[in-house]
């Protein structure tokens, strides 16, 4: 490759009074509730609050000798139902249960006993904010603290309205501070809600919801028919559900006479109608509850809507139209239900305000639901939702070839296409393409690595502008994949049904547009399609007026420069399972040392492929003299919940009596400090710092949007991935290197992620210029300078635009107040805007040309912002 994918080394440093909880050393507040628990599995040690019912701050019982707080609330059943406030606790807890957000209050378990029900809590050490405000001088927060705090409210009170959620209590007493030694303070809503009977949202009613729990082997007699409300294809009519739980569950049913459908030409369409609502998935459009049908009638229980319909609605104002206020919310909303539909290729066709339904009367704008009043033309319609059955297939495992019939040769490559048939009991016409490929005559020629490899691509493909693979079964002799097929042929065949052989502008901006998406999409997977052409983009549906596009998959694969992921040989990640132990490896030399030492280590498998990744052993007993034993817990920890390209993999771990292993990928191109050695005067040219800087960019923004900091950013820390191979992971035992340390570091104050910014203007200023800024023959120096030293450049010549900008952001990053540092307030956003990275894309940084295993340094031209300061070679 030309320039390297890049991954951070894990030298993760803890400092215990200021790491986010979720890298932690220590053991987290969160217990590991299991069912079955009571009153015994917690020591109650002190009351911290009181509403329905009283909070405790508990302990819990565990045998892992972790110390585990959390809040227990207790509430009396017999007081609450005295009360009547029985609905108003179900429905905190039923809230409680829906919520997933940072700055809202987790719900750990519940259980209850024959006088007491118990609700285990997330416990807030740090007080509330209105305590917090009172700590502070004439009881006021500064302004950066109250816009950190009104920011953080801001987000919880945005999850909630998009819930439906209106919180209607706050106030800084309510706002519950959650850890006490960071800078600013995570918060959390305290849940003081209150509830009005007539305006609250439905989600959080205290009234039973109107959305039976509906269960197979429904039949008529479960419900009770009120009253019709409408009619189309059937009757419509509001119904009750008879269950056992005394809520009143109200209902919609589609009452649809068979034989009558059978008469009147419309089943296909009555399918269809069924088929769209099971599909569809949005606030402002109807649910759909349960399907059943008897030997006369067809039966479709949907969501009622009990504010009729906005035609309705109109008559009811005055003159008979809605305020300009009202129309654009009750447009808005149909917007987004337009937006949705026509995301999922589907063309309404019937809108108007009879067929749109009011569900919340008593909201002052009313959710609103497009009723089903589907109509569909044949010729035009878009295949999802066809009247017609779809051509793909519902295959089965145990397919075969007497499963199909076929029909007629379509294209050849690697095998032979044809169209197909399926052979279902359905009566509906399934085609579908068959590649067919004599296994024997694969080998012959040498392809069988290039045809698994293709069907590889395939099985990871998820695209609407990529063809689908349906299914794929072998005999002796062939293999066979069955794919989408499209009918309306290439667009190669299409462009000379045009006059002149010629499209319109039109016409190929538009194919050139879904092309385009379909090229980014392999491109965010590493894959270069190399084989673009008129001629292999296929047309799907020749009756639209545009034509969606797949790609035909005739892949090309160089053995010395593809990527990984789409490798004819074997790929380097070995397939690791349980009960691994020491024996499935093969130790082969000693690359790095830490917590533990680290193995270049080879799989013992029987594939015969080469799969070498990096193994850390760890000896237990020395780890718990040396007290690292919870640091080496969180660095697992960590490893397990990344997922990055730019950060290493975790394969396995397992242990037995003296040492646990950790097995990763294993990064063969070294570190980036060992390859700015081979460089001219130990430089990266700027093209290449600008590419690493920003693959680093994109690993640290992934890390702080996990709340993870870094805090050991340095070349020597950023492995390299060499092609065909695998990327592993180092960890150190020291906290920091000093050169790279930020000035509230080395003066050991509170800090967050802007030390990683600090370090990051540090990394990018020895890749250009070949050494550190602040070095010095002792630590001390090295912390003086930090602290006191002003930045200088080198002298030099003329300088070009790319190195000024470069300059320029090095500038940015390494300001000395933190506030002021450059990511401070927007994090990697703000950074990636700067134009030093003017013409990177970061989205598609993955497929840069690869070029690899070059002898020696070759010279590379230059485009755009250029620099001559010197010779612009680039090492591969």
């Amino acid at each position: 490759m030309k320039y390297y994918d890049i991954l951070f080394s894990f030298k993760w440093s803890f400092q215990q009074s200021h790491t986010n909880p979720l890298i932690s050393p220590t053991p987290p507040s969160s217990p590991p509730l299991e069912n079955g628990l009571s009153l015994h599995n917690f020591k109650i040690l002190k009351e911290i609050g009181a509403g329905i019912g009283k909070v405790y701050l508990c302990k819990l019982n565990n045998n892992s000798g972790a110390s585990c707080y959390c809040a227990m609330k207790v509430v009396d059943k017999k007081m609450l139902a005295v009360k009547g406030k029985v609905n108003r606790a179900e429905m905190e807890e039923k809230i409680m249960k829906m919520l997933d957000h940072p700055f809202l209050s987790s719900l750990y378990a519940e259980f209850e006993d024959q006088h007491f029900s118990y609700i285990v809590m997330e416990y807030c050490s740090g007080g509330d904010l209105n305590y917090l405000r009172h700590q502070h001088r004439r009881k006021q927060f500064s302004l950066n603290s109250a816009r950190f705090y009104a920011g953080e409210v801001l987000l919880a009170l945005e999850y909630l309205h998009m819930l439906g959620i209106i919180y209607r209590d706050l106030k800084p007493k309510n706002v519950l501070v959650k850890f006490p030694y960071m800078k600013y303070y995570d918060i959390l809503f305290s849940f003081k809600w209150s509830f009005q009977q007539s305006h609250t949202n439905p989600l959080i009613s205290p009234t039973p919801p109107s959305s039976p729990p509906l269960e197979n082997g429904l039949s008529l007699h479960n419900f009770k028919i009120l009253k019709e409300i409408g009619a189309g294809i059937g009757k419509v009519y509001l119904c009750k559900l008879n269950n056992n739980s005394g809520a009143s569950c109200y209902c919609a049913m589609k009452v649809v006479d068979k034989k009558m459908l059978a008469v009147k030409g419309k089943v296909n369409r009555a399918e269809m109608e069924e088929k769209i609502m099971k599909m569809l998935d949005h606030p402002f459009l109807s649910s759909l509850y349960a399907e059943f049908e008897d030997q006369h009638f067809s039966y479709i229980v949907m969501e009622y809507c009990s504010g009729g319909d906005l035609n309705y609605l109109r008559h009811q104002h005055p003159r008979k139209q809605f305020s300009l206020n009202s129309a654009r919310f009750y447009a808005g909303e149909v917007l987004l239900a337009l937006e949705y539909l026509h995301m999922l290729g589907i063309i309404y066709r019937d809108l108007k305000p009879k067929n749109v339904l009011v569900k919340f009367p008593y909201m002052k704008y009313y959710d609103i639901l497009f009723s089903f009043k589907w109509s569909f033309q044949q010729s035009h319609t878009n295949p999802l939702i066809s009247p017609t059955p779809p051509s793909s297939p519902p295959l089965k495992n145990g397919l075969s070839l007497h499963n199909f019939k076929i029909l007629k040769e379509i294209g050849a490559g690697i095998g032979k296409v044809y169209l197909c048939k399926l052979n279902n009991n359905s009566g509906a016409s399934c085609y579908c393409a068959m590649k067919v490929v004599d296994k024997k005559m694969l080998a012959v020629k040498g392809k069988v690595n290039r045809a698994e490899m293709e069907e590889k691509i395939m099985k990871m493909l998820d695209h609407p502008f990529l063809s689908s693979l349906y299914a794929e079964f072998e005999d002796q002799h062939f293999s066979y994949i069955v794919m989408e097929y499209c009918s309306g042929g290439d667009l190669n065949y299409l462009r000379h049904q045009h006059p002149r052989k010629q499209f319109s502008l039109n016409s190929a901006r538009f194919y050139a547009g879904e092309v385009l998406l379909a090229l980014e999409y392999l491109h965010m997977l590493g894959i270069i399609y190399r084989d673009l052409k008129p001629k292999n983009v296929l047309v799907k549906f020749p009756y639209m007026k545009y034509y969606d596009i797949l790609f035909s998959f005739k892949w090309s694969f160089q053995q010395s420069h593809t990527n990984p992921l789409i490798s004819p040989t074997p790929p380097s990640s070995p397939p690791l399972e349980n009960g691994l132990s020491l024996h499935n490896f093969k130790i082969l030399k000693e690359i790095g040392a830490g917590i533990g030492k680290v193995y270049l280590c080879k799989l013992n498998n029987n594939s015969g492929a080469s799969c070498y990744c990096a193994m850390k052993v760890v000896d237990k007993k020395m780890l718990a003299v040396k007290g690292k034993v919870n640091r080496a817990e969180m660095e697992e920890k960590i490893m397990k919940m990344l997922d990055h390209p730019f950060l290493s993999s975790l394969y396995a771990e397992f242990e037995d009596q003296h040492f646990s292993y950790i097995v990763m990928e294993y990064c063969s191109g070294g570190d980036l400090n060992y390859l700015r050695h081979q460089h001219p005067r130990k430089q990266f040219s700027l093209n290449s710092a600008r590419f690493y800087a920003g693959e680093v960019l994109l690993a640290l923004e992934y890390l702080h949007m996990l709340g993870i900091i870094y805090r050991d950013l340095k070349p020597k820390n950023v492995l390299v991935k060499s092609n065909a191979e695998s990327v592993t992971a180092r960890s150190l035992s020291v906290v920091g290197t000093h050169e790279y340390v930020s000035p509230e570091m080395a003066k050991d104050e509170p800090h967050g992620n802007t030390v990683d910014w600090w370090a990051y203007g540090v990394f990018i200023y020895e890749m250009i210029y070949g050494r550190t800024l602040f070095v010095a023959q002792s630590r001390k120096r090295i912390i003086s300078n930090i602290v006191n030293m002003s930045l200088a450049f080198p002298a030099g010549t003329m300088l070009c635009e790319l190195e000024l900008h470069a300059r320029e952001l090095i500038t940015a990053l390494l300001v000395k107040d933190p506030i002021k540092r450059l990511g401070a307030k927007y994090g990697a956003t703000e950074v990636k805007k700067h134009p030093f990275f003017k013409g990177l894309s970061f989205a598609l940084i993955r497929s840069s040309p690869l070029l690899w295993h070059i002898a020696g340094l070759r010279r590379q031209k230059t485009n755009g912002m250029s620099c001559t300061r010197q010779p612009t070679f680039d090492y591969f």
